[in-house]
């Protein structure tokens, strides 16, 4: 006679990434919207189609600055960093912006279409290569600042006839 094995209980497991990312998915999160200065709840099904318009209007040659996109919006910095940090496609979005808008104002500059000196001096905020290259020049700088000490050696000059020892002024 076999025994028979008891049902097994079924357990609950609160491991903390699930339960993160289920309530992730039904929270609302407040949006102070600056055009009607009224605050809105938004979901992240907002906020995803927030990320699509994003990379669609990052296509649009007229879209030289992330800037122009936040104020078009009325999106601040601190709406920006909360949407990165609950939404990975509003993140990669952002991301996917940046290189598209770093390539443009790039090519641009190389082509003169645009003002090379303003663009070289933000390029660093729209692509990791630039902010890479620019730290390192500065560290060339800095480096090369530290090597300036200059030594000097001055031979004396022995007297003649033709040139004599200069008299100090004293001793007259």
């Amino acid at each position: 006679m076999s025994r028979k094995r008891p049902n097994p209980v079924p357990l609950e497991i609160n491991h903390p990434s699930t339960q993160d990312s289920i309530s992730e998915k039904n929270l609302w999160h407040d949006y102070f919207n600056i055009y009607t200065l009224k605050t809105q709840p938004v979901n992240i099904k907002y906020i995803e189609s927030m990320a699509k318009e994003l990379t669609d209007w990052a296509m649009d040659d007229n879209s030289l600055t992330l800037e122009q996109f936040w104020l078009l919006k009325g999106l601040d910095g601190s709406t920006i960093k909360k949407w990165k940090e609950v939404s990975p496609a509003f993140k990669a979005a952002q991301s996917f912006a940046k290189r598209t808008i770093a390539v443009r104002r790039e090519i641009g500059a190389i082509k003169n279409k645009l003002n090379t000196s303003m663009i070289l001096s933000s390029m660093p905020m729209y692509s990791n290569k630039w902010k890479k290259m620019t730290q390192w020049r500065a560290s060339l700088k800095n480096k090369q600042e530290q090597d300036k000490t200059i030594k000097v050696l001055v031979e004396q000059i022995p007297s003649s006839d033709l040139v004599p020892i200069k008299k100090k002024d004293n001793d007259e």
